[in-house]
């Protein structure tokens, strides 16, 4: 039998690493808002940027939302070690290819004569990515059925 592991720890888990990567590249895209760094497309950096993040970490919330609101089973309920990894670093190389889209200035990328291109360019593996990780990470935290005592 596989390792199961508290759904709410486990969820708890993955929220901050949503939550700490959000901030990270939100710090980021203001610094870079405010700077010279997306020149006159500061609102084009931003139609891009947003949409990869939010609805996702709106989800997260919104459960943690209804965590609160439920009453406590009264067995904690479990999930199997391995969907919660998967989940976890489905979600962390999602991030990372983000951040890295973020973060790299565009004239470290010849072929790129704006950050919006890469942007743009970037929604080739972005858009697959963000829809698995959406999936899964939808399941791990909507599964009301994870092994729960509740009744």
């Amino acid at each position: 039998m596989a390792a199961k592991i508290d759904i709410r720890e486990a969820r708890k888990r993955l929220g901050a690493l949503w939550l700490v990567a959000t901030a990270l590249t939100f710090v980021i895209m203001v610094g870079r808002s405010l700077g010279s760094g997306f020149g006159d497309q500061v609102i084009d950096a931003w139609g891009w940027y947003l949409p990869t993040l939010f609805p996702t970490l709106g989800l997260i919330l919104a459960t943690f939302g209804l965590d609160l609101e439920r009453r406590k089973p009264k067995k904690p309920g479990t999930v199997e070690g391995f969907y919660y990894r998967l989940c976890w670093w489905m979600s962390l190389f999602y991030l990372a290819n983000l951040l890295l889209v973020v973060v790299v200035p565009a004239d470290l990328l010849p072929a790129m004569p704006n950050p919006i291109e890469a942007m743009v360019i970037s929604n080739l593996w972005i858009g697959p990515l963000q829809g698995l990780t959406a999936a899964s990470l939808a399941w791990f935290f909507l599964n009301a059925q994870a092994d729960s005592g509740a009744a």
